[in-house]
């Protein structure tokens, strides 16, 4: 059969199958940056918001803590006079002992009748407490702190008025000598844990 001079065998170029291959990568490649153009901010979004979240500090633990508190007192008709911010444990004014008791958020709360506060720090671990409890001396005057062979020794004085309590994550502080206050304090946590009245035993 006769085929002409165009016959090319296998050879043979079809430039129409070009362009329209050419269209079709084109028309993808589009379609490509316009998704990406979509999801591109959507991802930028998402990763600053899991690092802000990341990096913005939860609830604090000591919250259970401090309602428990706050609801004791408040029934007692104590008011609160001062709240801490959680975490803050490098304050020398946060506690009787020059902001070495470490802890994790504190409250001071007034009295009728008491010219002294009563503080309250609150713990979110159990085990940082046990160490503090352990340090503070039988009648409260000092804080003695070991660390391996090394031993601080933070002395505030005597005083025959002071009283030290303790819950599980609370640690109760007064030194008003307003007998009615040592009562409520009793009944709530028990016998002190450092009693100032030892001292002049």
């Amino acid at each position: 059969m006769f085929l002409g001079n165009n016959f090319r065998g296998t050879n043979l170029n079809i430039p129409v199958h070009r362009g329209i291959v050419s269209q079709q990568e084109d028309r993808e490649k589009s379609i490509g940056k316009q998704v990406l153009q979509v999801l591109l901010p959507t991802i930028i979004v998402a990763a600053g918001l899991t690092v802000i979240v990341l990096l913005t500090p939860g609830e604090s633990d000591i919250e259970p803590y401090r309602q428990q508190v706050e609801k004791q007192f408040s029934a007692e008709g104590a008011v609160l006079s001062f709240q801490s911010e959680p975490r803050r444990r490098i304050d020398i004014s946060s506690d009787p002992y020059g902001g070495k008791l470490g802890a994790d958020g504190y409250d001071e709360w007034s009295f009728a009748g008491s010219a002294q506060p009563v503080w309250c720090g609150y713990y979110e671990n159990k085990d940082d407490l046990d160490w503090i409890a352990d340090a503070i001396s039988e009648d409260g005057s000092s804080l003695i702190i070991r660390v391996g062979d090394s031993t601080t020794v933070s002395s505030i004085g005597t005083d025959t008025d002071r009283r030290i309590y303790r819950t599980e994550n609370i640690l109760v502080y007064y030194d008003g000598g307003d007998s009615e206050v040592y009562t409520i304090l009793e009944e709530l946590y028990g016998r002190p844990i450092a009693d100032g009245s030892k001292s002049a035993e």
